[in-house]
């Protein structure tokens, strides 16, 4: 993968507040964590389409604060081998120490390390990244040059309407006040460049929401109405073919925030236990 310095994020990324925004995964009790986590659909597709039987390698590309690792340890023990990528050296620094020095690599590290840079793994998993890029389709790509079977992403779609590019009128502000790119894919489009790429088997999950108007975001028009259908999706593109021979699977699944509304009962029960440190 070709990473230029710079090229992709802007210094929000790189702040203080950042790591601190983060570092609340790394806080909450291990059952509570598990729970949350585990309420994401592309977190599930780690789950449901891995064996523990088998060893993988994994690049987690945005790791913060490194999570990920945590929510993989749960499940596959030392079954697995990981690399955590951040422009965030404040996050890649916490997750170091929280998680182990051998695992995890800031911006720098990456572009001095000719190996890391040329190694390819069984599963790239990159959560909320391509969204935030002035290119997404280049970074797609460049993502994919680093997969040997799985692509895991998380980022946002729509249904009616065209991607639009335009990252003057597409921002979120974030730390520091700081722009970063926001930018939804239309999804048919998505589903065409990743065959295109010669995936055999695609699942995605969609999670419709109105995107304009939250958290800071100034979005193009269209995305503050509940016609445009935009969603949180989660996609998982694999290079082996699936033994049910459905090249496309397609959900509408809860996930996230609405997943812990709806299972209030469930979700207050968790929160307890986390408030307890269990």
């Amino acid at each position: 993968m070709v990473i230029k310095k710079n090229n992709y994020f802007h210094d929000g990324f790189k702040s203080e507040e950042h790591k601190k925004n983060f570092d609340v995964w790394n806080k909450m009790s291990n059952n509570y964590f598990r729970y949350v986590f585990s309420s994401f659909e592309e977190n599930k597709y780690l789950l449901n389409y891995q064996s523990e039987k088998n060893e993988f390698t994994i690049l987690d590309y945005g790791c913060s604060s490194g999570y990920l690792k945590r929510f993989l340890n749960f499940f596959y023990g030392k079954n697995y081998t990981y690399s955590g990528y951040d422009i965030s050296k404040e996050s890649v620094n916490l997750a170091k120490k929280l998680y182990g020095e051998e695992n995890f690599f800031s911006e720098d590290e990456y572009l001095q390390n000719n190996d890391l840079r040329k190694k390819k793994y069984d599963i790239v998993y990159s959560r909320d990244t391509v969204l935030h890029q002035k290119e997404p389709w280049k970074f797609i790509d460049e993502l994919v040059s680093k997969v040997k079977k799985k692509l895991i992403l998380r980022l946002r779609t729509r249904n009616k309407g065209d991607t639009i590019l335009d990252i003057q009128n597409n921002y979120q502000v974030y730390a520091n006040e700081s722009k970063i790119p926001y930018l939804v894919l239309n999804y048919d489009e998505l589903i065409q460049y990743l065959k295109k790429l010669n995936f055999k088997f695609i699942v995605t999950n969609r999670s419709t929401t109105i995107l304009g108007g939250k958290y800071n975001r100034y979005l193009d028009k269209s995305l503050y109405l509940k016609e445009t259908e935009g969603a949180e999706t989660s996609i998982l593109a694999s290079f082996e073919k699936n033994l049910n021979q459905k090249s496309l699977i397609e959900t509408y699944n809860l996930e996230g925030h609405k997943y812990l509304k709806e299972k209030y009962f469930k979700t207050l029960f968790y929160k307890i236990l986390n408030r307890l440190k269990i």
